[in-house]
Protein backbone atom coordinates (compact mmCIF):
# COMPACT_ATOMS: atom_id res chain seq x y z
CA UNK A 1 0.00 0.00 0.00
CA UNK A 2 1.41 3.61 -0.79
CA UNK A 3 2.33 5.92 1.96
CA UNK A 4 -0.23 8.32 0.67
CA UNK A 5 -2.98 5.48 0.50
CA UNK A 6 -2.18 4.83 4.38
CA UNK A 7 -2.16 8.48 4.90
CA UNK A 8 -5.52 8.99 3.45
CA UNK A 9 -6.86 6.26 6.03
CA UNK A 10 -5.42 8.19 8.80
CA UNK A 11 -6.98 10.92 7.55
CA UNK A 12 -10.68 9.25 7.15
CA UNK A 13 -9.98 7.29 10.42
CA UNK A 14 -9.12 10.93 12.64
CA UNK A 15 -11.79 12.98 11.41
CA UNK A 16 -11.46 15.70 14.23
CA UNK A 17 -7.47 14.56 14.55
CA UNK A 18 -6.96 17.08 12.06
CA UNK A 19 -6.69 20.87 12.90
CA UNK A 20 -9.55 22.68 10.70
CA UNK A 21 -7.79 25.92 10.99
CA UNK A 22 -7.27 28.37 7.80
CA UNK A 23 -3.64 26.87 7.43
CA UNK A 24 -0.86 28.43 5.60
CA UNK A 25 2.15 26.08 5.61
CA UNK A 26 5.82 26.62 4.62
CA UNK A 27 7.29 23.63 4.14
CA UNK A 28 11.27 23.41 3.37
CA UNK A 29 12.08 20.46 3.05
CA UNK A 30 15.89 19.87 4.05
CA UNK A 31 18.11 17.79 1.96
CA UNK A 32 17.00 14.29 2.09
CA UNK A 33 18.89 10.50 1.93
CA UNK A 34 17.88 8.24 0.39
CA UNK A 35 18.98 5.57 2.70
CA UNK A 36 16.38 7.55 5.77
CA UNK A 37 13.87 7.54 3.07
CA UNK A 38 12.54 4.51 1.77
CA UNK A 39 8.60 4.34 -0.32
CA UNK A 40 7.03 2.09 -2.15
CA UNK A 41 5.46 3.46 -5.52
CA UNK A 42 3.20 6.12 -4.62
CA UNK A 43 -0.47 5.39 -4.54
CA UNK A 44 -2.88 7.99 -3.95
CA UNK A 45 -6.48 7.56 -2.48
CA UNK A 46 -7.61 11.10 -1.40
CA UNK A 47 -11.14 9.47 -0.21
CA UNK A 48 -10.20 11.40 3.36
CA UNK A 49 -13.31 13.82 4.13
CA UNK A 50 -13.75 15.54 7.51
CA UNK A 51 -16.31 17.44 9.55
CA UNK A 52 -15.13 20.23 11.51
CA UNK A 53 -17.13 22.07 14.12
CA UNK A 54 -18.42 25.09 12.21
CA UNK A 55 -16.95 27.77 14.25
CA UNK A 56 -13.24 26.51 13.28
CA UNK A 57 -14.40 28.27 10.01
CA UNK A 58 -13.33 31.09 11.43
CA UNK A 59 -9.44 30.33 11.82
CA UNK A 60 -5.81 31.12 11.84
CA UNK A 61 -3.35 30.26 9.10
CA UNK A 62 -0.12 28.58 9.53
CA UNK A 63 3.13 28.28 7.62
CA UNK A 64 5.32 25.34 8.38
CA UNK A 65 9.05 24.17 8.39
CA UNK A 66 9.34 20.19 7.14
CA UNK A 67 12.78 18.84 8.10
CA UNK A 68 13.94 15.89 7.01
CA UNK A 69 11.43 12.65 8.79
CA UNK A 70 9.24 11.69 6.59
CA UNK A 71 7.06 9.64 9.26
CA UNK A 72 6.81 13.16 11.23
CA UNK A 73 5.65 14.97 8.38
CA UNK A 74 3.42 12.84 7.59
CA UNK A 75 2.14 12.54 10.84
CA UNK A 76 1.78 16.48 11.12
CA UNK A 77 -0.05 16.31 7.24
CA UNK A 78 -2.55 14.40 8.76
CA UNK A 79 -3.26 16.83 11.60
CA UNK A 80 -3.35 20.30 9.33
CA UNK A 81 -3.72 19.02 5.65
CA UNK A 82 -7.92 19.42 5.79
CA UNK A 83 -8.53 22.13 7.41
CA UNK A 84 -10.57 24.71 5.42
CA UNK A 85 -7.12 26.50 4.78
CA UNK A 86 -4.75 27.58 2.67
CA UNK A 87 -1.16 25.52 2.76
CA UNK A 88 1.58 26.70 0.91
CA UNK A 89 4.68 24.28 0.91
CA UNK A 90 8.03 24.67 -0.29
CA UNK A 91 10.22 21.67 -1.28
CA UNK A 92 14.05 22.23 -1.14
CA UNK A 93 15.44 21.77 -4.40
CA UNK A 94 17.87 19.25 -3.17
CA UNK A 95 15.11 16.23 -1.89
CA UNK A 96 15.11 12.92 -3.14
CA UNK A 97 13.20 12.79 -5.80
CA UNK A 98 10.41 10.29 -3.97
CA UNK A 99 9.90 12.70 -1.18
CA UNK A 100 9.34 15.70 -3.43
CA UNK A 101 6.85 13.66 -5.76
CA UNK A 102 5.30 12.27 -2.46
CA UNK A 103 4.93 15.63 -1.36
CA UNK A 104 3.45 17.12 -4.56
CA UNK A 105 0.80 14.25 -4.40
CA UNK A 106 -0.62 15.51 -1.59
CA UNK A 107 -1.73 18.29 -4.02
CA UNK A 108 -4.25 16.31 -5.91
CA UNK A 109 -5.73 15.40 -2.62
CA UNK A 110 -6.63 18.67 -1.06
CA UNK A 111 -7.42 21.72 -2.90
CA UNK A 112 -5.74 23.88 0.18
CA UNK A 113 -2.63 22.47 -0.65
CA UNK A 114 -0.34 23.98 -2.72
CA UNK A 115 3.44 22.66 -3.48
CA UNK A 116 6.25 23.79 -5.47
CA UNK A 117 10.00 23.32 -5.58
CA UNK A 118 12.57 25.89 -4.71
CA UNK A 119 15.26 26.95 -7.04
CA UNK A 120 17.19 27.04 -3.57
CA UNK A 121 19.35 24.72 -1.67
CA UNK A 122 17.41 25.64 2.10
CA UNK A 123 19.73 25.01 4.99
CA UNK A 124 19.14 25.46 8.66
CA UNK A 125 19.58 29.29 9.79
CA UNK A 126 20.61 30.11 5.87
CA UNK A 127 19.42 33.15 3.96
CA UNK A 128 17.38 31.15 2.24
CA UNK A 129 15.15 30.59 4.78
CA UNK A 130 14.39 34.16 5.09
CA UNK A 131 13.63 34.32 1.27
CA UNK A 132 11.23 31.07 0.97
CA UNK A 133 9.24 32.48 4.11
CA UNK A 134 8.61 35.78 2.74
CA UNK A 135 7.55 34.35 -0.50
CA UNK A 136 5.38 31.71 1.15
CA UNK A 137 3.45 34.92 2.80
CA UNK A 138 3.28 36.77 -0.12
CA UNK A 139 1.86 33.80 -1.86
CA UNK A 140 -1.21 33.38 1.11
CA UNK A 141 -1.88 37.32 0.84
CA UNK A 142 -2.54 37.00 -3.04
CA UNK A 143 -5.50 34.77 -2.21
CA UNK A 144 -8.78 34.83 -1.89
CA UNK A 145 -9.35 32.06 0.85
CA UNK A 146 -10.63 34.38 4.05
CA UNK A 147 -8.14 33.10 6.47
CA UNK A 148 -7.47 35.37 9.76
CA UNK A 149 -4.14 34.06 11.26
CA UNK A 150 -0.33 33.37 9.68
CA UNK A 151 1.59 31.24 11.94
CA UNK A 152 4.91 30.12 11.16
CA UNK A 153 6.51 26.74 12.47
CA UNK A 154 9.52 25.04 12.28
CA UNK A 155 9.03 21.15 11.20
CA UNK A 156 9.49 19.72 14.34
CA UNK A 157 6.84 21.62 15.79
CA UNK A 158 3.91 19.43 17.50
CA UNK A 159 1.05 21.51 18.19
CA UNK A 160 -0.55 21.75 21.44
CA UNK A 161 -4.02 23.37 20.72
CA UNK A 162 -6.55 22.07 18.29
CA UNK A 163 -8.24 24.20 15.55
CA UNK A 164 -11.47 25.11 17.68
CA UNK A 165 -8.68 26.53 20.65
CA UNK A 166 -6.82 28.34 18.37
CA UNK A 167 -9.59 29.74 16.49
CA UNK A 168 -11.13 31.41 19.83
CA UNK A 169 -7.47 32.09 21.32
CA UNK A 170 -7.17 33.86 17.61
CA UNK A 171 -10.48 36.07 18.57
CA UNK A 172 -9.45 36.72 22.28
CA UNK A 173 -6.00 38.17 19.95
CA UNK A 174 -8.35 40.39 17.93
CA UNK A 175 -6.01 41.00 14.67
CA UNK A 176 -3.05 42.19 16.64
CA UNK A 177 0.70 40.54 16.19
CA UNK A 178 1.85 38.41 18.73
CA UNK A 179 5.60 37.88 18.65
CA UNK A 180 8.34 37.51 21.20
CA UNK A 181 10.78 40.41 21.20
CA UNK A 182 14.26 41.19 22.71
CA UNK A 183 17.46 43.19 22.79
CA UNK A 184 18.45 44.06 18.85
CA UNK A 185 21.34 43.05 17.60
CA UNK A 186 24.05 46.11 18.15
CA UNK A 187 24.68 45.72 14.41
CA UNK A 188 23.32 48.53 12.49
CA UNK A 189 24.93 47.89 9.29
CA UNK A 190 25.33 44.73 6.79
CA UNK A 191 28.24 42.93 5.37
CA UNK A 192 28.24 45.58 2.26
CA UNK A 193 28.00 48.45 4.97
CA UNK A 194 24.41 49.39 4.00
CA UNK A 195 22.60 50.79 6.84
CA UNK A 196 19.34 48.80 7.70
CA UNK A 197 16.19 50.41 6.50
CA UNK A 198 14.46 49.89 10.08
CA UNK A 199 15.68 49.79 13.25
CA UNK A 200 15.95 45.81 13.75
CA UNK A 201 14.38 43.77 16.47
CA UNK A 202 15.09 39.94 17.37
CA UNK A 203 12.19 36.71 17.82
CA UNK A 204 11.95 33.28 17.40
CA UNK A 205 10.86 32.73 14.32
CA UNK A 206 7.48 31.76 15.30
CA UNK A 207 4.92 34.44 15.00
CA UNK A 208 1.22 35.04 15.01
CA UNK A 209 0.25 37.49 11.97
CA UNK A 210 -2.94 38.72 11.18
CA UNK A 211 -4.25 38.62 8.17
CA UNK A 212 -4.63 42.58 7.35
CA UNK A 213 -1.01 43.28 8.79
CA UNK A 214 0.02 40.30 6.39
CA UNK A 215 -1.36 41.85 3.83
CA UNK A 216 -0.01 45.18 4.34
CA UNK A 217 3.34 43.62 4.47
CA UNK A 218 2.88 42.23 1.19
CA UNK A 219 1.44 45.05 -0.39
CA UNK A 220 1.48 48.74 0.42
CA UNK A 221 4.36 48.16 2.44
CA UNK A 222 6.08 46.03 0.40
CA UNK A 223 8.68 48.31 -1.00
CA UNK A 224 10.18 48.51 2.78
CA UNK A 225 9.65 44.91 3.31
CA UNK A 226 11.39 44.11 0.51
CA UNK A 227 14.17 46.57 1.35
CA UNK A 228 14.60 44.87 5.01
CA UNK A 229 14.46 41.67 3.49
CA UNK A 230 17.58 42.69 0.82
CA UNK A 231 19.13 43.86 3.86
CA UNK A 232 18.81 40.98 6.17
CA UNK A 233 20.49 38.86 3.08
CA UNK A 234 23.57 40.10 3.36
CA UNK A 235 23.29 40.56 7.46
CA UNK A 236 26.22 38.04 9.28
CA UNK A 237 23.34 37.45 11.89
CA UNK A 238 19.99 34.48 11.53
CA UNK A 239 17.85 36.59 9.68
CA UNK A 240 14.90 34.80 9.99
CA UNK A 241 14.86 35.54 13.22
CA UNK A 242 14.47 39.23 12.52
CA UNK A 243 11.73 40.37 9.92
CA UNK A 244 8.73 40.44 11.61
CA UNK A 245 9.97 41.69 14.63
CA UNK A 246 11.55 44.13 12.46
CA UNK A 247 8.58 44.92 10.40
CA UNK A 248 5.96 45.08 13.01
CA UNK A 249 7.98 46.44 16.07
CA UNK A 250 8.63 49.59 14.01
CA UNK A 251 5.69 51.03 14.93
CA UNK A 252 5.89 55.04 14.34
CA UNK A 253 7.57 54.55 11.23
CA UNK A 254 5.48 51.71 9.72
CA UNK A 255 2.20 51.94 10.91
CA UNK A 256 1.11 48.46 9.91
CA UNK A 257 -2.40 47.00 11.30
CA UNK A 258 -1.79 44.64 14.35
CA UNK A 259 1.77 46.31 14.81
CA UNK A 260 3.44 47.47 18.18
CA UNK A 261 6.49 49.55 19.36
CA UNK A 262 9.12 47.66 20.20
CA UNK A 263 11.41 50.38 21.78
CA UNK A 264 8.04 50.78 24.18
CA UNK A 265 7.86 46.73 24.94
CA UNK A 266 12.07 46.23 25.18
CA UNK A 267 11.53 49.95 28.20
CA UNK A 268 9.12 48.17 29.97
CA UNK A 269 10.91 44.63 30.43
CA UNK A 270 14.16 46.07 30.82
CA UNK A 271 12.31 48.43 33.91
CA UNK A 272 10.04 45.18 35.43
CA UNK A 273 13.69 42.81 35.18
CA UNK A 274 15.42 45.62 37.17
CA UNK A 275 12.92 45.91 39.59
CA UNK A 276 12.79 42.39 40.03
CA UNK A 277 16.61 42.08 40.80
CA UNK A 278 16.00 44.99 43.14
CA UNK A 279 13.42 42.66 44.65
CA UNK A 280 15.50 39.31 45.12
CA UNK A 281 18.48 41.22 46.54
CA UNK A 282 16.54 42.47 49.08
CA UNK A 283 14.02 39.88 49.99
CA UNK A 284 16.46 37.05 48.58
CA UNK A 285 13.90 34.17 50.05
CA UNK A 286 10.64 36.09 48.83
CA UNK A 287 8.57 34.64 45.65
CA UNK A 288 8.69 37.69 43.75
CA UNK A 289 5.92 36.72 41.42
CA UNK A 290 2.86 36.06 43.65
CA UNK A 291 0.85 34.96 41.12
CA UNK A 292 2.43 32.46 39.11
CA UNK A 293 4.70 29.97 40.09
CA UNK A 294 8.27 30.35 38.29
CA UNK A 295 11.12 27.47 38.13
CA UNK A 296 14.09 29.16 37.18
CA UNK A 297 13.42 31.28 34.04
CA UNK A 298 10.45 29.71 32.80
CA UNK A 299 7.19 30.49 34.42
CA UNK A 300 5.53 27.14 35.11
CA UNK A 301 2.30 26.83 33.50
CA UNK A 302 -0.93 25.57 35.57
CA UNK A 303 -3.26 25.46 32.89
CA UNK A 304 -3.46 25.25 29.00
CA UNK A 305 -6.27 28.48 28.98
CA UNK A 306 -3.92 30.56 30.82
CA UNK A 307 -1.13 32.72 29.52
CA UNK A 308 2.20 32.91 31.20
CA UNK A 309 4.01 35.38 28.93
CA UNK A 310 3.12 37.69 26.00
CA UNK A 311 3.52 35.58 22.89
CA UNK A 312 2.28 32.44 22.01
CA UNK A 313 3.79 31.10 19.50
CA UNK A 314 5.72 28.26 20.89
CA UNK A 315 7.30 26.34 23.93
CA UNK A 316 10.66 25.70 23.68
CA UNK A 317 13.82 25.13 26.39
CA UNK A 318 17.23 26.30 25.31
CA UNK A 319 20.84 25.01 26.02
CA UNK A 320 23.19 27.10 28.68
CA UNK A 321 19.98 28.80 30.14
CA UNK A 322 18.52 28.51 33.49
CA UNK A 323 15.81 26.29 32.03
CA UNK A 324 17.97 23.64 30.82
CA UNK A 325 17.56 21.34 33.81
CA UNK A 326 13.63 21.21 32.84
CA UNK A 327 14.51 19.12 29.65
CA UNK A 328 14.23 15.82 30.27
CA UNK A 329 14.73 14.36 26.79
CA UNK A 330 18.21 15.38 24.93
CA UNK A 331 19.63 18.58 24.10
CA UNK A 332 19.98 18.98 20.35
CA UNK A 333 21.44 22.11 18.45
CA UNK A 334 20.86 23.37 21.83
CA UNK A 335 17.27 23.24 22.55
CA UNK A 336 15.50 20.71 24.13
CA UNK A 337 14.18 17.27 22.23
CA UNK A 338 11.13 16.58 24.44
CA UNK A 339 10.47 13.02 25.96
CA UNK A 340 8.30 11.40 27.52
CA UNK A 341 8.84 13.00 31.15
CA UNK A 342 8.34 16.18 29.49
CA UNK A 343 4.44 15.43 28.46
CA UNK A 344 2.98 16.16 31.95
CA UNK A 345 4.67 19.85 31.37
CA UNK A 346 3.70 20.09 27.63
CA UNK A 347 0.37 19.32 28.18
CA UNK A 348 -0.03 22.16 30.70
CA UNK A 349 1.62 25.20 28.59
CA UNK A 350 -0.95 27.57 26.75
CA UNK A 351 1.35 27.83 23.95
CA UNK A 352 -0.07 27.00 20.19
CA UNK A 353 3.07 23.93 19.84
CA UNK A 354 5.65 22.45 21.59
CA UNK A 355 9.23 22.80 19.96
CA UNK A 356 10.85 20.62 19.42
CA UNK A 357 9.58 16.61 19.49
CA UNK A 358 11.28 14.06 17.13
CA UNK A 359 9.11 10.92 16.16
CA UNK A 360 12.46 8.73 16.20
CA UNK A 361 13.43 9.95 19.89
CA UNK A 362 10.81 8.67 23.06
CA UNK A 363 8.01 8.21 19.99
CA UNK A 364 5.98 7.63 23.09
CA UNK A 365 6.17 11.60 23.90
CA UNK A 366 5.31 12.48 20.26
CA UNK A 367 2.05 10.01 19.45
CA UNK A 368 0.85 10.86 23.57
CA UNK A 369 0.39 14.43 22.61
CA UNK A 370 -1.13 13.67 19.50
CA UNK A 371 -3.62 11.20 20.86
CA UNK A 372 -4.81 14.15 23.43
CA UNK A 373 -4.87 16.41 20.60
CA UNK A 374 -7.22 13.78 18.72
CA UNK A 375 -9.29 13.73 22.06
CA UNK A 376 -9.71 17.12 22.34
CA UNK A 377 -10.81 17.48 18.70
CA UNK A 378 -13.27 14.95 19.18
CA UNK A 379 -14.87 16.61 21.95
CA UNK A 380 -17.87 18.58 20.68
CA UNK A 381 -18.35 20.48 23.91
CA UNK A 382 -14.61 21.84 24.20
CA UNK A 383 -14.86 24.02 27.38
CA UNK A 384 -11.61 25.67 26.04
CA UNK A 385 -12.06 29.33 27.54
CA UNK A 386 -9.45 32.02 25.82
CA UNK A 387 -11.12 35.34 27.78
CA UNK A 388 -7.82 35.47 29.52
CA UNK A 389 -6.24 36.28 26.06
CA UNK A 390 -7.97 38.88 25.27
CA UNK A 391 -6.18 41.12 28.46
CA UNK A 392 -2.74 40.18 27.19
CA UNK A 393 0.05 43.14 26.94
CA UNK A 394 -0.38 43.36 23.18
CA UNK A 395 -3.86 43.17 22.88
CA UNK A 396 -4.44 45.57 25.44
CA UNK A 397 -1.97 48.18 23.65
CA UNK A 398 -3.85 47.96 20.57
CA UNK A 399 -6.80 48.98 22.56
CA UNK A 400 -4.88 52.14 23.86
CA UNK A 401 -4.16 51.09 27.42
CA UNK A 402 -1.21 52.66 28.79
CA UNK A 403 1.72 50.39 29.33
CA UNK A 404 1.77 51.30 33.10
CA UNK A 405 -1.57 50.11 33.51
CA UNK A 406 -1.89 46.33 31.76
CA UNK A 407 -3.76 43.95 33.35
CA UNK A 408 -0.91 41.62 33.06
CA UNK A 409 2.09 42.98 33.00
CA UNK A 410 3.95 40.11 34.69
CA UNK A 411 3.55 38.37 31.28
CA UNK A 412 6.25 40.79 30.20
CA UNK A 413 9.84 38.89 30.63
Amino acid sequence: MGRLHRLAKLLLSTAFLLVACVICHLILIASWNQSTFLLDRISIDCDAINSVNISELDNPALAKWASWKYDHVDREMAIYATSPGEARNVVDRDSHALFNETIHGLSSCFDNIHVVTSNRSIGWGGHEILTSMYDCAEYLAKQEHPWKYYQYLSGFDVPLKTNLEMVRIFRALNQTVNVEVVEPPHQTRNTRGELAPLRIYKASMSALVPRAGMNAVTKEHSAITTAVIRWLNVSPIASDELLWPTIFGNMRRLPIPGGFDARLILRKKSKRQSETNLKQRKYPRMNINVKITKSNGIIAATSRDVPVRYWLGRFQIWRNDKDEELCHGKMTHSSCVYGVGDVPNLLKRPELVAHKLYIDYQPAAFFCLLKEHQRRSMDAHNKFNASVFSSMPFVELARGVDIEHLSHSELLY
